[in-house]
């Protein structure tokens, strides 16, 4: 074994990855806390090591919660084991004009974003999560715009969504359902009466 002799290069030695040192050192600062800026701080010691580039979890989706709010008086719904991918185009004309290479671009506008969610719905105990199941299964078959919070849609400006399609995928276990769904940005549209 070459270099220096320590716990990571002497688990490394042996075949186990993924040892976090400065994580360990995070999470006990956070159980010792007597104060909420100790805490804090600890906190955001602990997730910089989670996440630093490299490490196990760096390229492991993170959890971002959803809420679909409610519609037609049914309560929101909180989907806290959502990861939300999205994309968008732009609308472009092209136009070929004869003695010219290439085309001529002209903006029109954004499109919709194309929202993806990929989640799993749990239950605690041994069977499987029927009510939960059935309270998206009212908010995805929804005949209307869903209004919702999610901290990185909002920051980009998706506030509503017209959901697509969705599906149920297998599961092994009886306490889990994973779901996903597709979705498109939708924006209001305010009509003005003219006198």
């Amino acid at each position: 074994m070459n270099g220096e002799i320590n716990i990571p290069n002497l688990l490394r030695y042996v075949g186990i990855t993924g040892y976090m040192p400065q994580l360990g050192e995070a999470i006990n600062r956070m159980l010792r806390a007597d104060d909420a800026l100790s805490y804090k701080a600890a906190a955001k010691d602990a997730g910089t090591a989670l996440f630093f580039p490299g490490s196990f979890f760096a390229d492991l989706p993170k959890f971002m919660p959803l809420l679909l709010k409610g519609f037609d008086g049914k309560e929101d719904l909180l989907l806290d084991s959502a990861t939300v991918s999205f994309s968008t185009s732009k609308n472009i004309v092209t136009t070929k004009l004869q003695g010219r290479n290439g085309t001529v671009k002209e903006y029109i506008a954004d499109g919709d974003y194309t929202i993806n969610v990929k989640g799993i719905l749990a239950y605690n105990g041994v069977r499987w999560p029927r009510e939960d199941a059935m309270k998206l299964r009212e908010f995805l078959e929804a005949k209307t715009s869903l209004e919702i919070a999610h901290e990185l849609l909002n920051a980009f400006g998706i506030y509503e969504i017209v959901i697509t399609d969705y599906n149920f995928p297998e599961s092994p276990y009886i306490n889990l359902i994973p779901f996903t769904f597709s979705a498109l940005s939708e924006q209001k549209i305010e009509l003005k009466i003219m006198e």
